[in-house]
């Protein structure tokens, strides 16, 4: 009685929570962690950068000139495009070529 009473002071029971633990009704609260404070500060002054934007939607003379200048025109974005497509794929290969390449070449030699 004694030995019980004892290890119930020092082991407390563990409180269990039904269902999920973090969600529902019955929940354990997280604890607050620096990264998670971290994350809602960068979080605002992203809030706070995108609400200057919005306040002041316009672009100077220099950045409107600048806008556009950079971006390639449609036919050279297509032509990159195929060139992209066409790379993981073999060479055409024709019945002549294998041929002229394996049949016909009398240069090598056994040694």
């Amino acid at each position: 009685m004694r030995l019980s009473m004892t290890l119930r002071i020092f082991y407390p029971k563990k409180k269990i929570f039904p269902g999920l633990k973090y969600e529902g009704k019955n929940q354990k609260i997280k604890p607050i962690k620096t990264s998670h404070k971290i994350a809602a500060v960068n979080k605002m002054m992203m809030e706070e950068q995108n609400l200057k934007y919005i306040n002041n939607p316009y672009l100077s003379s220099i950045e409107e000139n600048i806008y556009g200048t950079h971006f390639r025109s449609k036919q050279q974005r297509t032509q990159a495009f195929f060139e992209k497509m066409r790379k993981p794929f073999f060479p055409d290969k024709t019945i002549e070529d294998h041929y002229i390449n394996s049949v016909y070449k009398q240069s090598k030699k056994w040694e």
